[in-house]
């Protein structure tokens, strides 16, 4: 029998958005051209001091409020978390205010023609020690939209790259695209002047793919994949080259996917007029579509109780303030309530808004950055040791140790699974570090980084026993030729009287040198077919 949901119609279209603002959250490593790491803070720092970037968090000039919001967000976490996030040996921020505004075609069957123009919020480049950075792009749209129309700004803005192409239309009438991907996007000045390249994802001919193509499709050779990163994306990292681009003192090389992180605040005239399904494509950041649920009514049997942090999603009776929820799936968080809610949820001073904003985001940001960090980790160790051949690079001591030295900094001043004293801080933050694999991808990198010392120490250990063994041969000899020296005298040779005397000393020294070159030929494994 088919659910009584599964039949329903989709109401995305009748249902809006009165206001929406949405964080994009992309995390890269950043390298040298020769594909080695940056060094230091004050190195990558250094590249960042002329225009557009400016060194600080991007202003709140709301008097008193902005200092007061400030307060607010050091007060929630732990002490060593306010050090973490605000110690700049560790971490520096920069902002930019060139780019006033962002146009968006994102054009969809669901839709129609549609293009959106948004208010760029922040634009923020979060550095952390040694080799991790963090694009904050927070904008909001003018005016409010349908729930269908909001479902596809998350779904679509968040690309970096086309996934796939398809294409629509007949003969020569066709039009190609990159899936799940907007038509084009524009940075442009207060005044409407376009800043940098446009990214196109969508065009009569598929001429577009080529930059794509090109970037993804090419020999990597010795070096990592390179990851093309449509035209505004790579404005927007600017001095940063991305992977694959000439030049450059630092680059920007890709952790994930052709999607971003997302955070998104939305305020609904009433929530509890959205569907299970549409709570589904809002929480996974899926497109619109026509069918009441996105996927098998079997598979999301438990999505309720894993992504929705439901403590303030009020029965109708239970209280007499409104219902809100938070939606977290690990790459995509999303916090709703309603519009009427202007004492808290849409307080933009010092409610709900303010701590999306503020705390929220703040959250996801450490989350995401504790992922890339151990992703990067992940990546060296794996870069570390090679085949050419029939012969295994492995790396010497000396790396190993300084791999180790990076992971103690990270453990001891990044690595954390509570950042709050809050209770609710506390569960919306462990929501992060389950879905996105987080004590995982801790335990395995230690675990890689483990066996790579011990192997290094234990192959240390057998280099000094080869070396070792040939101080004990030529003591050896030694020893054998005083024994013969002592015998025979060192001045004459009356121990010699005749030939079969000197045969036999002769086998004597034989039989000592042989043994040696025994001892030497066992101790280098030549009689063993595994060696420890």
């Amino acid at each position: 029998m088919i659910p009584k949901e599964t039949l329903m119609e989709n109401k995305a279209e009748s249902i809006v958005c009165n206001d929406l603002t949405h964080v994009i959250c992309l995390p890269f490593n950043i390298a040298k051209p020769d594909n080695s790491p940056p060094g230091s803070l004050d190195a990558v720092a250094e590249s960042l001091k002329d225009p557009p970037w400016k060194e600080g968090a991007t202003p709140d000039n709301e008097e008193p409020w902005g200092e007061f919001r400030a307060y607010q967000a050091r007060a929630y976490f732990h002490p060593f978390v306010r050090r973490f996030l605000h110690n700049r040996k560790q971490v520096r921020r920069y902002h930019r205010t060139d780019i006033k505004q962002i146009k968006a075609d994102l054009g969809h069957w669901t839709t129609g023609e549609f293009t959106l123009l948004l208010r760029v919020l922040r634009c923020e480049l979060i550095l952390f020690q040694p080799d991790i950075g963090v694009l904050l792009l927070e904008v909001a749209p003018q005016s409010p939209l349908s729930l269908r129309k909001a479902q596809l700004l998350l779904d679509s803005l968040r690309r970096l790259y086309p996934p796939y192409v398809d294409c629509f239309g007949e003969n020569d009438d066709k039009t190609w695209f990159g899936g799940h991907c907007p038509v084009a996007v524009t940075l442009q000045s207060e005044g409407g002047a376009e800043i940098g390249k446009p990214g196109i994802y969508r065009d009569k001919s598929f001429g577009f793919m080529t930059p794509y193509q090109e970037c993804l499709l090419r020999d990597p050779k010795n070096e990592r994949p390179a990851y093309p990163w449509a035209e505004h994306w790579r404005s927007l990292l600017a001095p940063f080259v991305c992977y694959g681009e000439a030049g450059g003192q630092f680059r920007a090389q890709q952790l994930g996917d052709d999607r971003t992180p997302i955070f998104s605040w939305i305020a609904f005239d009433d929530p509890r007029a959205v569907d299970r399904g549409n709570w589904m494509r809002l929480c996974f950041a899926d497109a619109p579509g026509d069918d009441c649920l996105p996927y098998a009514h079997a598979f999301t049997g438990d999505f309720e109780e894993k992504y929705c942090y439901d403590r303030y999603w009020y029965e109708p009776g239970e209280s007499s303030d409104a219902p809100s929820r938070i939606l977290n799936c690990g790459y995509a968080f999303c916090f709703a309530g309603s519009s009427q809610d202007t004492d808290f949820f849409t307080n933009k001073e010092n409610g709900a808004h303010a701590t999306f904003r503020h705390i929220y985001v703040e959250m996801g940001l450490i989350a995401h950055f504790q992922k890339a960090a151990l992703l990067s980790m992940s990546q060296r160790l794996g870069e570390m040791v090679s085949r050419e051949g029939k012969d295994i690079h492995l790396p010497d001591q000396k790396e190993v140790r300084a791999f180790y030295d990076h992971f103690v900094e990270f453990t001891q001043n990044f690595w954390f699974d509570e950042i709050t004293p809050q209770q609710q801080g506390q569960e919306l933050f462990q929501k992060w570090h389950e879905h996105l694999r987080i004590q995982d991808l801790y335990d395995e990198v230690r675990q890689e980084l483990k066996d790579l010392v011990d192997y290094s120490e234990l192959r240390a250990a057998g280099e000094l026993n080869d070396k070792l063994s040939y101080v004990a041969v030529a003591g050896f000899l030694l020893a054998f030729l005083s024994l013969l020296a002592g015998i025979l005298g060192m001045n004459r040779i009356e121990g010699v009287k005749d030939l079969s005397d000197l045969i036999v000393w002769g086998l004597v020294l034989s039989f000592g040198l042989g043994i040696s070159f025994l001892f030497i030929a066992w101790e280098r494994g030549y009689f063993r077919h595994n060696r420890t």
